[in-house]
């Protein structure tokens, strides 16, 4: 009886572009649309100095139990020096911080949190994450939306973002990508995050920072370069975690929370607040894929292994960006960094490169550069140009 009057959903907006990709008899097929990096053989692999991580942490004698409703502090200590650089010693007393189930968990958590505080409005640029619509209407919030981009769809619009900001009321939520901005590629400048942080401060707004793609942009301290700005500042903020693209652990869900409050006996708080959502949501994060990201984070050689794979990462993603712009003669892709590529293509264009072309993207244009290759960027370049990209 409970299921009579159940309607069926439409399909995630990206994840159901993987099932129809998987399901497409064609050979000469691409897929650019889940954001999973891919080697030049397009295969999705896990990291090399993560399969050595995991084989050592696989022989270590492991007890048969839980972890703490917040997770592995060892980890979290790992994640927040990762994060905060120079600076988390010095914001540790009053910086709480819990593992979560990726950062998807961490954002869940979090909205959950801000409601439960008094939270009612969440300003989200569009485009953004099509799921941090989801997650934080789950949460109850009411979300803003205001233009990231200029009418061109390739410079960001600034000015607008200030003029909303300024308009928003105290106490209000605003969630900022920390780098590499997924769906654009397109991060405001040093000064631009100074002026951000102006506002917030006089807006009383509570920023949010996802950082998702630390290490994949620039460098991994210059990713996470404005979290650490504001943190310095001393605004209250958070800060959602994930790793599954930096340690390729998609399926492990390894993720953190970071929230900064004004002093010590505020984390206490904090803390006892969130391990209360934890324990309603999941009761208490998984294990391994922290206990990897750990052990190599916690070892010198591991820890330089991984980077320079991180680096070979962006150097052939950066070298498909570059083929890319060429052959579309569209240099604003060259201005857009990290994962993904926002193109100026409609709907029906998009339909079309899948129809006619086995070629899967996002319906608002977004592709996954870590899709390309140098044996299907012609293709896919010369699809583009054919569908009037």
């Amino acid at each position: 009886m409970y299921f009579e009057k159940l309607e069926e959903l439409p399909h995630d907006p990206i994840l159901g572009i993987k099932g129809a990709f998987l399901q497409d008899p064609r050979s000469q097929k691409v897929d650019l649309g889940v954001g999973n990096y891919k080697n030049e053989r397009l295969q999705e692999e896990v990291m090399e100095v993560v399969k050595e991580a995991e084989t050592v942490i696989c022989k270590q004698e492991k007890k048969a139990d839980y972890l703490p409703i917040d997770g592995s502090q060892e980890f979290l200590q790992k994640a927040g020096e990762l994060v905060f650089q120079e600076e988390y010693v010095l914001l540790s007393h009053k910086l709480y911080a819990a593992q979560s189930v990726g950062g998807t968990g961490a954002l869940r958590v979090l909205g959950e949190l801000l409601v439960k505080l008094g939270g009612k409005e969440i300003y989200l640029c569009n485009p953004t994450w099509p799921n941090h619509h989801l997650i934080f209407e789950k949460a109850k919030l009411k979300i803003i939306t205001y233009r990231y981009l200029e009418d061109n769809g390739i410079e960001l619009d600034f000015k607008n973002q200030i003029k909303i900001l300024q308009k928003a009321s105290e106490n209000s939520i605003v969630v900022f990508h920390a780098s590499c901005h997924n769906p654009t590629g397109i991060d405001p400048s040093r000064r631009e995050w100074e002026e951000l942080l102006a506002i917030c401060q006089h807006k009383r707004l509570f920023p949010i920072f996802d950082l998702a793609y630390q290490g994949l942009g620039i460098a991994v301290a210059e990713d996470a370069w404005p979290v650490r700005l504001f943190a310095k500042s001393g605004i209250e903020m958070a800060t959602a975690v994930t790793f599954s693209k930096n340690f390729s652990l998609y399926s492990q869900r390894v993720g953190s929370l970071f929230i900064l409050g004004k002093d010590e006996e505020q984390k206490r708080k904090i803390a006892s607040h969130v391990k209360q959502i934890i324990r309603s949501f999941y009761s208490n994060p998984p294990s391994h894929g922290a206990m990897i990201v750990t052990e190599v984070l916690q070892n010198e050689k591991m820890r330089r292994r991984w980077e320079l794979e991180l680096a070979k990462m962006r150097e052939r993603m950066q070298k498909m960006r570059e083929a890319l712009s060429l052959l579309l003669s569209s240099p604003q892709i060259m201005q857009q960094k990290g994962m993904f590529s926002l193109l100026p293509l409609t709907v029906s264009q998009v339909k079309e490169l899948q129809a006619k072309y086995g070629i899967y993207l996002l319906e608002n244009g977004r592709i996954n550069i870590g899709g390309l290759n140098n044996a299907n960027v012609q293709i896919v370049a010369d699809a583009i140009k054919k569908v009037g990209g």
